[in-house]
Formats: C-alpha cells, sequence, structure tokens
C-alpha cells in the first residue's frame, strides 16, 4: 500500500545526497517530487519566502490527495544523542492512506570528506511503528532505483552513527 511512496522517498532523498556529494557547505536547493496519474514530476524550490517544510504543507493542502505520493528534500542541520550537530537533509513524505513520514540524514560535507550517516526516523503518522523496518526496507529500494545516487551513497555510507 505504501511501495509507492517509500519507493519515491529514497530515490528522492538519494538524488539530494548526490546533490550534495560535491558541495563544500551542503546548500541543497530544496526539492519536491510527486507522483500522479501522470506520472512522476520533480521541482526544484528556488527563492520564495516560506521555509521548505511549511511550502510543502501548504502545497499538500492545495493538492488535497490527487497525488499518490509526495516528497519534500531540504537542508539543514540536526543535532542528535548519538551525533553532534550535523548538517542533515531533511526529508518530509506524505501519501494517500495518511503515511506521513520525516526522516533526517545526517551527512558531512565534501570540505570535510563526504560521509552519509543512517536515516533517523524524526516522526511518523498513519502506521504503527512496528511497520518501521518494513517502510524501511521499501525505502532502500526506492534509494537503489537511482543508480547513479545509490552509488555515490553506498561509497560514503558512515553506519557508525
Amino acid at each position: 500500500m505504501y511501495e509507492k511512496l517509500l519507493d519515491l522517498t529514497g530515490f528522492i532523498a538519494a538524488h539530494a545526497v548526490w546533490s550534495v556529494s560535491d558541495l563544500d557547505d551542503g546548500g541543497l536547493i530544496p526539492l519536491m517530487a510527486y507522483e500522479s496519474a501522470s506520472g512522476r514530476q520533480l521541482e526544484r524550490w528556488i527563492g520564495g519566502e516560506q521555509a521548505p517544510k511549511q511550502r510543502f504543507a501548504d502545497w499538500l493542502k492545495e493538492d488535497q490527495g490527487k497525488t499518490s505520493a509526495a516528497v519534500c528534500v531540504f537542508d539543514g542541520y540536526i543535532t542528535l544523542d548519538d551525533l553532534p550537530r550535523s548538517d542533515c537533509l531533511f526529508v518530509e513524505a506524505a501519501g494517500q492512506g495518511g503515511l506521513r513520514l520525516s526522516l533526517g540524514i545526517p551527512y558531512r560535507p565534501a570540505k570535510a570528506g563526504f560521509a552519509v550517516f543512517r536515516p533517523k526516523v524524526l516522526s511518523i503518522d498513519g502506521v504503527s511503528p512496528e511497520m518501521i523496518p518494513t517502510l524501511m526496507e521499501q525505502f532502500w529500494k526506492g534509494v537503489d532505483a537511482h543508480e547513479q545516487a545509490a552509488a555515490v551513497w553506498n561509497a560514503a555510507l558512515d553506519q557508525s552513527k
């Protein structure tokens, strides 16, 4: 039921990782992707006064469920117990059936030796927490579907954190 959303989420997250892999200081231009009856679409959000997370929430309200899956990825910083303040790709995903998922993908910019750390589930709505392993398995299938980006991600993966 959630395969389409998790495939798109993994694919776009991989694209974002690939995009920041050679940037010295991060700086991803926010991405928004969605899947509808007419296929998969990707937009880069250049400029605008709204924060990407709010812009995505507003887009979802306007969409009113016309798309089967939508994902937004933007750059920022995260501080977690097992990781000091780190650059992070934030992934917001929403799909039919009420699934909402927020992930953080911490990374180290290229100037410090590019590395990508394990994705962190920040929040999830619409499914029980027991579903997280199944959802993440589908997420990784989406990552692998973006062959060029998956190669970059796999080469830079640091699972120590």
